[in-house]
């Protein structure tokens, strides 16, 4: 059974830790679950969109019209909008990392190394 880690987003976003399965915060939920489920659980909240890159699931997920983004770009475009600090955004990256894939950690660390 493959199973998908997303994340789900509203309008607050908020990364902190947690100990898997569903986790539920303000303005976030983390999600290990099958896709089809993850679909229905989308649909049912109030979430704007999926941060995963899970190529499998981001095509059900364009299929059924949920937007999508990958998850370290999510922490890039909150760090360039100055919400956090680089040292922050570097912080959530490497805590990231292990349910990322190496090409997606490599590049997102690059683009924040690279905001003043």
């Amino acid at each position: 059974m493959n199973h998908c880690y997303s994340i789900f987003f509203t309008c607050n976003v908020s990364m902190r830790e947690g100990s898997g399965g569903i986790i539920k915060k303000p303005g976030c939920m983390y999600a290990s679950l099958t896709p089809e489920p993850l679909v229905a659980m989308f649909r049912r909240g109030r979430y704007k969109a999926v941060a995963t890159d899970d190529a499998k699931f981001i095509r059900i997920l364009q299929a059924t019209g949920i937007p999508c983004v990958l998850p370290a770009l999510l922490i890039f475009s909150i760090c360039r909008r100055g919400l956090i600090d680089k040292a922050k955004g570097l912080n959530w990256l490497e805590r990231l990392s292990p349910f990322i894939s190496e090409e997606e950690y490599s590049v997102t660390k690059l683009l924040l190394e690279e905001i003043s």
